[in-house]
Parts: structure tokens; C-alpha cells; sequence
């Protein structure tokens, strides 16, 4: 399927963004605080939801596939992908034998 005259200077105007806030802090050695990626992380999420609004009105909606299991596929992947960094970014204390590295053990 084509896709519309705007989604290739869209994607690279996101692209672009999303290097020029990433790059400069990508070669310091030093550790890099949280506050570091916000920048890049807003470019990432409108890229990424972008995607997949145009994968998921080029490739299931014209072929009668449901929507319905798409955004609910897309759901679990954003669940999974949640628990898998809430330990390490909120803090939450876990154990070598505990549910998260059982969830990592599981995923690898």
C-alpha cells in the first residue's frame, strides 16, 4: 500500500529531531542522569505512534482484520514492556530469585 505524500518528510523531520536531541549526549562518558533522554523520549513516542498508526491503517484495515486485536496487541507490548523497567525506574527493590528476574528469565 502507498503510503500519503507526508509521512516520509514527517518520519524524517522525527528522525532528524529525535538525533539532534540524542546524539550530543550519546559520547559523554560521564554517567547520563534521566533528564538527559526526556527530549529524545517525546520524538521516540510521536515516531513510534505514528508507526504504528500507519502500519495499522495500511495493513489491517484494508484486509477486514480486526482493529480490535491490533490495539490490544499493542496494549500488551506497552504492559510488558511497563513491568519490565518499573523495578529499575521507580526503585522498587527485587530479589535475584523474585518475580522480575523470573519475568526476565521467562521473556529471554
Amino acid at each position: 500500500e502507498r503510503l500519503n505524500s507526508l509521512s516520509a518528510p514527517l518520519i524524517s523531520f522525527l528522525l532528524a529531531a529525535w538525533a539532534i536531541n540524542f546524539f550530543p549526549f550519546a559520547s559523554i562518558a560521564r554517567p547520563l542522569f534521566l533528564y538527559h533522554y526526556f527530549f529524545p523520549l517525546v520524538f521516540s513516542i510521536i515516531l513510534a505512534s505514528y508507526l504504528f498508526a500507519t502500519i495499522l491503517k495500511n495493513i489491517f484495515l484494508p484486509k477486514g482484520r480486526s482493529i480490535i486485536l491490533a490495539r490490544n496487541g499493542f496494549i500488551l507490548v506497552l504492559l510488558i514492556g511497563f513491568l519490565l523497567v518499573a523495578p529499575l525506574t521507580y526503585g522498587t527493590g527485587f530479589t535475584p530469585k523474585g518475580w522480575y528476574q523470573k519475568f526476565i528469565s521467562f521473556l529471554l
